[in-house]
C-alpha cells in the first residue's frame, strides 16, 4: 500500500512538472506561436496536397471497422450503446468514422493488430460526447481515458460506459495548462473558444443555454497521462476548435509515445480567424507529424517514419455472440478470424 501511494504521489509530481515546463519556454511551442501568416497558410496547403507517405494515406483513407455499427437507438437517450445480442455498437456515423482510421492504422502497422495486445494502450477520447469513441475504444482492447466538460453530457457518459471497466470518464475540459476555464455552452457545440459558439449553426445553440457560460476544471493530457502511468496509442480529439491548445497540453506524449492523432480540423475561418485554423496543423509538423485529411472535417496525424513501418495483412477478430463476457472481461475482442486484407 505504501509503495502504491509512493508511486501516485510521484506521478502526480511528474505531472505537475509537465504542466510547468510546458507552460514556459518549450521550443516548439514558442517557434509555432511565432508562427506569420504566409508560414500557416503553406501549412495547411500541405494538408490538402496529395502527396503523402504510404503510411498516412493508409491511415487517412481508413480500413473497414472491425465492430458493427449501427445509429443510435431511441431508447437510450441519445447516447451510444453496444447491443450485446447483435455485437452491434448504435453510435453516431462519427464513430464508424474513427474506427476506420484505427483500422488503418492497424494496417499500416502503427497499432498491434490483435487487441488483446493492445491492452498496455490507452485511447484518449477528448471530446467525448455520446460515447461511441469510448465504447469503441474498449471494444478494440484499449483502455480508455474520456473528457467531457459540460456536466449533464458527462454524467450520460457515465450511464452509457459504467458496465466497460477498462474505462474511465474525467469531468473536465481539456486545454494546454491545468485550472479553472470557462467553457462557451451550445449544446453539443459548446466550447473554449467564443468565436465557435458564435456561428451560423452554433449560435442558435448558444442561445438556447440558461447559462452562456460556465466554470469548469481544465486539464492537461500530459498531466492526466503522468499521473496514471499511461501509454498513449491513439487520441481522438473533437473541441470545437479548441484543438489547438489541447495538442499544446500533449507535446510530452506526443514526443515520447508518437500515438495516432484523430482531430476535428474544419475550414479555415469556420470556428475561429482563417489565419489561425492551421497553427495546429503547424504544431503537429514542428512535433515530426505528417497529417491529411480523413475525412472533410477530420484530420489524421502519424509520426513520420524514419524506416517504413511493416504493412499488417493478418486475420482480424471478428464478433462472437458466444465469447461476449470474455470479450468484456477483458475488454479485448475475441472469437472468430477474419482477413483484413
Amino acid at each position: 500500500m505504501l509503495l502504491r501511494l509512493r508511486a501516485a504521489m510521484w506521478r502526480r509530481l511528474v505531472g505537475s512538472a509537465l504542466v510547468l515546463a510546458g507552460a514556459g519556454a518549450d521550443p516548439d511551442l514558442v517557434a509555432v506561436a511565432g508562427l506569420p501568416a504566409e508560414a500557416l497558410a503553406a501549412c495547411d496547403a500541405r494538408y490538402r496536397a496529395t502527396a503523402k507517405s504510404v503510411a498516412l494515406k493508409t491511415v487517412a483513407g481508413g480500413r473497414p471497422c472491425t465492430i458493427r455499427h449501427a445509429p443510435r437507438a431511441k431508447e437510450y437517450g441519445g447516447q451510444s450503446h453496444f447491443d450485446d445480442k447483435t455485437q452491434t455498437l448504435h453510435a453516431p456515423g462519427d464513430t464508424n468514422d474513427v474506427c476506420k482510421v484505427i483500422e488503418g492504422a492497424v494496417a499500416a502497422g502503427l497499432l498491434p493488430a490483435q487487441a488483446s495486445a493492445r491492452h498496455g494502450l490507452t485511447l484518449l477520447d477528448v471530446g467525448a460526447a455520446f460515447s461511441g469513441e469510448s465504447i469503441l475504444g474498449h471494444k478494440l482492447g484499449f483502455r480508455v481515458v474520456g473528457f467531457e466538460a459540460r456536466e449533464s453530457e458527462y454524467r450520460s457518459i457515465v450511464v452509457a460506459t459504467r458496465r466497460f471497466k477498462h474505462v474511465e470518464v474525467v469531468h473536465a475540459a481539456v486545454t494546454n495548462r491545468s485550472g479553472p476555464v470557462t467553457l462557451n455552452m451550445a449544446q453539443d457545440s459548446s466550447s473554449l473558444l467564443e468565436s465557435a459558439v458564435a456561428g451560423k449553426r452554433e449560435a442558435p445553440k448558444a442561445q438556447s443555454e440558461r447559462k452562456q457560460k460556465v466554470t469548469v476544471q481544465g486539464v492537461t493530457l500530459d498531466e492526466i497521462a503522468a499521473e496514471r502511468g499511461l501509454k498513449i496509442g491513439f487520441i481522438k480529439i473533437d473541441v470545437q476548435g479548441a484543438e489547438y491548445n489541447v495538442l499544446r497540453g500533449a507535446v510530452q506524449i506526443l514526443r515520447r509515445d508518437k500515438p495516432v492523432v484523430n482531430f476535428e480540423y474544419c475550414t479555415p475561418g469556420r470556428l475561429m480567424a482563417a489565419t489561425e485554423s492551421p497553427r495546429v496543423l503547424a504544431l503537429m509538423e514542428r512535433l515530426g507529424y505528417e497529417c491529411g485529411p480523413s475525412d472533410p472535417n477530420m484530420a489524421a496525424c502519424i509520426a513520420k517514419q524514419t524506416t517504413p513501418p511493416k504493412p499488417t495483412c493478418v486475420t482480424q477478430p471478428v464478433m462472437s455472440r458466444a465469447r461476449h463476457q470474455a470479450f468484456d472481461v477483458l475488454g479485448a475482442v475475441v472469437g472468430q478470424r477474419a482477413p483484413l486484407c
